[in-house]
């Protein structure tokens, strides 16, 4: 029986291996394109990282934030990230946009930076990406009601707190 240990390293190789070897691009359209699935798996890998080194670990996390970020408004506003999914949009304006969704990237993208060096030029594009996006999506800030949904059904979402974007947003 493999060990929990056994059992990280097969995980995280096994995602590594993937991205490292198809790229985040065919990652995202061969087998997942939903952004905050990807970032659980970044956060899982960073984590394995953090604990117990690996290059390989490190460069799929580096490749996928570089992806993430020149992806960034490629649906809807600049400063919004890309979903991977519901890409409907009309005059600019998504369909379906959620800051939950979305907010798990930018904390995906967070912790790569807080494993970089500051003279990693990715660093510094994530921290101005993830300031655009966190700019962005005060819209949705409704204080101590937590976030809103975003977009739904091409009408944006901004009066009533979301749960999963309050709860996701605690931690961003």
């Amino acid at each position: 029986m493999a060990t929990q240990g056994e059992l990280r390293d097969r995980i995280s190789n096994c995602f590594s291996e993937i991205m490292l070897n198809e790229g985040p691009m065919e990652v995202a359209m061969k087998h997942c394109f939903t952004g905050y699935i990807l970032s659980f798996n970044i956060r899982g890998i960073l984590a394995h990282y953090q604990e117990l080194g690996g290059e390989d670990w490190l460069r799929a996390a580096k490749d996928w934030a570089d992806w993430s970020v020149r992806m960034q408004g490629s649906y809807g506003d600049p400063a919004a990230y890309n979903m991977g999914y519901r890409f409907a949009t009309k005059n600019g304006v998504p369909a379906d946009w959620f800051v939950a969704d979305t907010v798990d990237q930018a904390t995906a993208l967070l912790n790569v930076a807080w494993v970089l060096e500051p003279d990693d030029p990715l660093y510094l594009r994530i921290i101005e990406s993830a300031l655009a996006y966190d700019r962005y999506i005060q819209h949705w800030n409704l204080g101590e009601n937590g976030f809103a949904l975003g977009y739904i059904d091409g009408a944006i979402a901004d009066q009533e707190s979301y749960h999963c974007a309050v709860a996701r947003c605690v931690t961003y």
